[in-house]
This record gives C-alpha cells, structure tokens and sequence, in this order.
C-alpha cells in the first residue's frame, strides 16, 4: 500500500523515513499493519452485533483525529490491500462472488470509519449517528 500511496505513508512518523525496499522489513509496519488486521477482523467478526460493530467502528474513526496529517480518504488506502489479502487467503474459494461480498464489507467497514472520522457523535446514541452507505465510493 505505501509503495502506491507515498501519500499515506508519510503520514506515519514512525516508518516516512524508510525506504521502499525496506518496508517489507519494518518492524514498525509490521506492527501497525497487526492492528489494522486486527481492527478489520474485530469488524468482521461482529457483523451480527450491529450496535456493537457501529459504535467500534466510529470510535476508531473518531481516534484517527490525533493525527494531524490524516485525512478522511487515507482510509480508503487499504480497500486493495484488504481484497488481496483476502484472495490469497481464501485461495481457489475465492470467486467474483465473494470478491463483491468482500467489497461491500470493506466498503461499509471504511465509510463508517470516515463518519466517524469528520463527524462528532455520542458513542451511546449511534442510531442516529450512521452516513448513508455507499454514497462515499
């Protein structure tokens, strides 16, 4: 993702400095890269806990408002990594079938972040706090 997005990757004072072929090596994007995946399987895995899944997701949004450099489109950075990741997990089962299925979750799990991002909203009141999905891709 950062050898395509130089943009993103200087956000990140920890690894802005480190040269494309060195990456792969970071042990500060290998960590970083860890609580993404987490995040992303935490999301996934509580698809059946509406209320739940929302409210984590827009209070990590709300936390990527620290960084001073991150912008709300920075999110959208990992949609092909995701997908790839995805499909060389999920090998010969991986069909167009699920590559839409796969979309549409990193999709929703991405603009619910980005609300959560630009928006101010009360973690006990998200009924009212959700973006009209599939507006921002």
């Amino acid at each position: 993702m950062f050898e395509e997005r130089s943009d993103v990757k200087s956000m990140f004072e920890q690894f802005r400095t480190v040269e494309k072929q060195d990456l792969g090596t970071s042990q500060s994007l290998e960590n970083h890269a860890l609580l993404v995946m987490n995040a992303l399987d935490e999301a996934i895995a509580n698809m059946d806990d509406p209320e739940y899944l929302i409210e984590m997701l827009l209070t990590t949004g709300k936390s990527h408002r620290r960084f001073d450099d991150f912008v709300p489109d920075s999110f959208w950075a990992i949609e092909e990594p995701f997908i790839q990741a995805t499909r060389e997990s999920l090998g010969d089962r991986f069909t167009n079938h699920m590559d839409g299925i796969y979309r549409k979750t990193i999709r929703f799990v991405l603009e619910v972040l980005i609300f959560g991002l630009k928006n101010n909203f009360e973690e006990s009141n998200t009924e009212n706090a959700l973006p009209a999905f599939g507006s921002q891709r």
